[in-house]
Protein backbone atom coordinates (compact mmCIF):
# COMPACT_ATOMS: atom_id res chain seq x y z
CA UNK A 1 0.00 0.00 0.00
CA UNK A 2 1.53 3.50 -1.04
CA UNK A 3 1.07 6.71 1.12
CA UNK A 4 -0.25 9.56 0.54
CA UNK A 5 1.42 12.58 -1.28
CA UNK A 6 1.10 14.81 1.72
CA UNK A 7 2.71 12.35 4.02
CA UNK A 8 5.28 11.32 1.80
CA UNK A 9 6.86 15.33 2.01
CA UNK A 10 6.52 15.00 5.72
CA UNK A 11 8.53 11.64 6.07
CA UNK A 12 11.08 13.27 3.76
CA UNK A 13 11.62 16.32 5.85
CA UNK A 14 11.65 14.84 8.85
CA UNK A 15 14.49 12.08 7.63
CA UNK A 16 16.30 15.17 6.47
CA UNK A 17 16.19 16.74 9.55
CA UNK A 18 16.84 12.91 11.45
CA UNK A 19 20.03 13.00 9.68
CA UNK A 20 21.11 16.23 9.99
CA UNK A 21 20.39 15.67 13.69
CA UNK A 22 22.85 12.63 13.85
CA UNK A 23 25.40 14.39 11.91
CA UNK A 24 25.54 16.61 14.98
CA UNK A 25 24.89 14.01 17.53
CA UNK A 26 28.10 11.95 16.02
CA UNK A 27 30.36 15.39 16.32
CA UNK A 28 29.06 16.37 19.59
CA UNK A 29 29.88 12.38 20.71
CA UNK A 30 33.60 12.91 19.46
CA UNK A 31 33.98 16.58 20.13
CA UNK A 32 36.41 15.63 23.30
CA UNK A 33 38.90 14.06 20.85
CA UNK A 34 38.77 17.97 19.26
CA UNK A 35 39.43 18.96 22.97
CA UNK A 36 41.96 16.60 23.68
CA UNK A 37 44.31 17.39 20.34
CA UNK A 38 44.51 21.20 21.68
CA UNK A 39 47.01 20.77 24.23
CA UNK A 40 49.14 18.16 21.85
CA UNK A 41 49.00 21.13 18.87
CA UNK A 42 49.94 23.71 21.91
CA UNK A 43 53.23 21.14 22.39
CA UNK A 44 54.05 21.93 18.73
CA UNK A 45 53.96 25.26 18.88
CA UNK A 46 56.13 25.37 21.90
CA UNK A 47 59.23 22.92 20.35
CA UNK A 48 59.26 25.04 17.32
CA UNK A 49 59.09 28.28 19.26
CA UNK A 50 60.96 27.51 22.54
CA UNK A 51 62.91 24.36 22.00
CA UNK A 52 66.42 24.80 19.99
CA UNK A 53 65.96 21.82 17.13
CA UNK A 54 69.43 20.34 17.55
CA UNK A 55 68.13 19.62 21.20
CA UNK A 56 65.32 17.25 20.01
CA UNK A 57 67.03 16.16 16.56
CA UNK A 58 69.32 13.09 16.81
CA UNK A 59 66.52 11.55 19.97
CA UNK A 60 66.60 7.73 19.73
CA UNK A 61 66.99 8.17 16.28
CA UNK A 62 69.13 10.34 14.09
CA UNK A 63 67.77 13.51 12.64
CA UNK A 64 64.00 11.95 13.27
CA UNK A 65 62.82 14.97 15.72
CA UNK A 66 60.83 12.09 17.45
CA UNK A 67 59.51 14.04 20.55
CA UNK A 68 57.64 17.00 18.10
CA UNK A 69 56.80 13.67 15.86
CA UNK A 70 55.15 12.35 18.78
CA UNK A 71 52.59 15.43 20.08
CA UNK A 72 52.42 16.03 16.00
CA UNK A 73 51.03 12.19 15.55
CA UNK A 74 49.08 12.30 18.92
CA UNK A 75 47.34 15.64 17.84
CA UNK A 76 46.35 14.54 14.60
CA UNK A 77 44.94 11.23 15.35
CA UNK A 78 42.62 13.42 18.16
CA UNK A 79 41.71 16.25 15.62
CA UNK A 80 41.30 13.75 12.37
CA UNK A 81 38.94 11.34 14.68
CA UNK A 82 36.71 14.19 15.45
CA UNK A 83 36.94 15.72 11.67
CA UNK A 84 36.23 12.18 10.11
CA UNK A 85 34.21 11.24 13.22
CA UNK A 86 35.96 8.25 12.96
CA UNK A 87 38.46 7.05 15.40
CA UNK A 88 40.09 4.40 12.78
CA UNK A 89 39.90 6.61 9.46
CA UNK A 90 42.15 9.15 11.95
CA UNK A 91 44.86 6.63 12.93
CA UNK A 92 44.84 5.69 10.05
CA UNK A 93 45.47 9.14 8.54
CA UNK A 94 47.70 10.24 11.48
CA UNK A 95 49.83 7.19 10.86
CA UNK A 96 50.54 7.98 7.49
CA UNK A 97 50.86 11.46 7.87
CA UNK A 98 53.94 10.52 9.84
CA UNK A 99 55.15 8.26 8.21
CA UNK A 100 55.71 10.94 5.44
CA UNK A 101 57.31 13.29 7.55
CA UNK A 102 59.33 10.63 9.35
CA UNK A 103 60.42 9.67 5.20
CA UNK A 104 60.79 13.60 4.36
CA UNK A 105 63.35 14.33 8.02
CA UNK A 106 65.36 11.10 6.53
CA UNK A 107 65.75 12.95 3.31
CA UNK A 108 64.11 8.97 1.28
CA UNK A 109 61.01 10.81 0.64
CA UNK A 110 60.35 9.69 -3.37
CA UNK A 111 57.75 9.05 -5.66
CA UNK A 112 58.19 5.72 -5.35
CA UNK A 113 58.53 5.25 -2.00
CA UNK A 114 55.37 7.73 -1.53
CA UNK A 115 53.07 4.81 -3.52
CA UNK A 116 54.36 2.16 -1.31
CA UNK A 117 53.51 3.75 1.19
CA UNK A 118 50.07 5.42 0.68
CA UNK A 119 49.09 1.98 -0.89
CA UNK A 120 49.00 -0.28 2.10
CA UNK A 121 46.79 2.58 4.32
CA UNK A 122 44.50 2.89 1.13
CA UNK A 123 43.80 -0.78 1.33
CA UNK A 124 43.50 -1.26 4.64
CA UNK A 125 41.20 1.37 4.74
CA UNK A 126 38.92 0.25 2.00
CA UNK A 127 39.33 -3.60 3.07
CA UNK A 128 37.78 -2.22 6.78
CA UNK A 129 35.53 0.15 5.28
CA UNK A 130 33.91 -2.79 3.14
CA UNK A 131 33.98 -5.29 6.15
CA UNK A 132 31.82 -2.49 8.04
CA UNK A 133 29.22 -2.47 5.67
CA UNK A 134 28.70 -5.97 6.08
Amino acid sequence: MSKAKSRLNKSQAKSEKQEKLSLFRKYRRHLGALFISLPFYGAVVFHLNYVYPIQIKNFLIPNAYLPLQFYLFVGNFFFFSFLLVHSRRGLVLSLWLSSLIFFKLQNLLSLPLLLVTTLPFLIFESVSSFLDRE
